[in-house]
């Protein structure tokens, strides 16, 4: 697994700014919103599947629910 931050993003869209509903990397919103202004008290640390096993395994643990959650 890898370390990733991602954050809330300003960006244009329609020819007006908003924020984005989602958080995202920096790699991944600059492909389409080459413009984006990060909203930096909004970061948040992910981890995220690295390898095929990891991604299965991470996929499966999705299904089944979080741990500890109370469900």
């Amino acid at each position: 697994m890898i370390q990733q931050d991602v954050y809330f993003w300003q960006i244009q869209w329609a020819g007006r700014w908003m924020t984005t509903h989602t958080r995202f990397s920096e790699e991944a919103i600059k492909r389409e919103h080459p413009e984006a202004v990060r909203i930096d008290d909004s970061r948040e640390d992910r981890m995220v599947p690295e390898t095929s096993m990891e991604k299965v395994l991470s996929h499966f643990k999705n299904m089944r629910g979080v741990s500890g959650s109370g469900s």
